[in-house]
């Protein structure tokens, strides 16, 4: 006789074909405890650092705990677990899109009836935990040159390349969705060098702003200024986001060719608004406060005006995953001389 040990708690957004590329990793917690063990997240932090293709793979998440304990408070404890797997993939730029939660009220690895107490503890502490799953769907898996999500199972030849295929990659996918054209090694992407007199990397990581450094930018395309933050509900950048600003201008100065429209966004309006309120200036225009800003920044560090314009656009072009995600400035390329 057997019973279940555990209670389930998911998010997820994950479809299932034959074909995908999947990764999974599992993070156990201490009895009653739903924070991270130090152990546990080096363990997941070295998985996290290993992946590859990560801004196009979706996630799914699968809380557990033991057998003790109310349906209340082993749903809640779940859920809590899960919620710190989350919020962490949150802060290193996961964007959980189309987040589904429920509770399944059953386990996956069942406990015994026995008398063997060392394995009933054991057991216990292997349902514990949270399982981790990266799945990268079709047509894109199957459309790889290099099939594998994990640095560490690339040969030597592989390694030496996966920086700039990885970039293609990502690019092409998000580009044409249901294309499933090879994506080749060959002709990969070529970037210009711009020297920089910030201390690279700049804060700590590598190049940040690789997608303004392609030789072939084109017409249309949207390059998110990822990292470039702002006070909370204010035209004003945050301190940290300064050096990113930086680096910007460098490659924007270093490329007079690139035309572009400077697009300010928001999250989390009021529906009677078109725009969120800027606390500096106690007016709802605060997308395009902030392009503004942007615009006048790289005007008074050598950007030439006339290849610039700006614009707000509120949360009218949401990318459909965080909130996070949606407070963004981007640059919309309108020409390239």
């Amino acid at each position: 006789m057997k019973h279940l040990a555990t209670y389930l708690f998911t998010i997820c957004f994950v479809a299932t074909t034959a074909a995908q590329l999947t990764v999974q990793h599992s993070i156990y917690f201490d009895l009653d405890k739903y924070d991270f063990k130090s152990s546990e997240l080096q363990a997941f932090e070295s998985f996290f650092n290993d992946l590859i293709y990560l801004p196009i793979l979706e996630v799914e998440i699968l809380g557990y705990c033991d057998d003790r304990g109310t349906l209340e408070y082993n749903q809640k404890l779940s859920e809590n677990r899960v919620e710190t797997v989350a919020m962490w993939l949150l802060d290193h730029d996961i964007n959980m899109m189309n987040i589904y939660k429920q509770v399944a009220g059953k386990g996956e690895v069942a406990l015994a009836d026995a008398s063997n107490r060392m394995e009933i503890i054991q057991t216990r502490a292997r349902n514990r935990r949270v399982d981790v799953t990266f799945t990268l769907q079709e047509p894109a898996a199957s459309r790889l040159a290099m099939r594998t999500l994990q640095k560490s199972q690339l040969t030597p030849d592989q390694k030496a390349v996966i920086d700039e295929y990885e970039e293609k990659v990502i690019y092409q996918v998000r580009k044409k969705k249901s294309s499933a054209d090879l994506i080749t090694i060959d002709d990969l992407e070529e970037y210009i060098e711009v020297p920089t007199s910030i201390s690279p990397p700049v804060n700590g990581r590598e190049e940040p702003f690789r997608s303004l450094l392609r030789k072939n930018i084109e017409t249309d395309e949207v390059i998110i200024l990822k990292d470039i933050h702002f006070l909370r509900g204010r035209s004003t950048l945050n301190p940290e986001s300064i050096p990113l600003m930086k680096r910007v201008i460098e490659i924007l100065v270093a490329r007079p060719n690139i035309h572009f429209e400077i697009r300010g966004h928001v999250c989390c309006i009021n529906p009677m608004f078109d725009d969120a309120l800027d606390r500096n200036t106690m007016r709802s225009d605060l997308s395009y406060a902030r392009a503004k800003l942007i615009y006048n920044i790289l005007s008074e560090y050598g950007v030439d005006p006339s290849r610039m314009s700006f614009a707000g656009y509120g949360r009218t072009k949401p990318l459909g995953g965080s909130d996070k995600d949606d407070r963004r400035v981007e640059l919309y390329i309108t020409k390239v001389d």
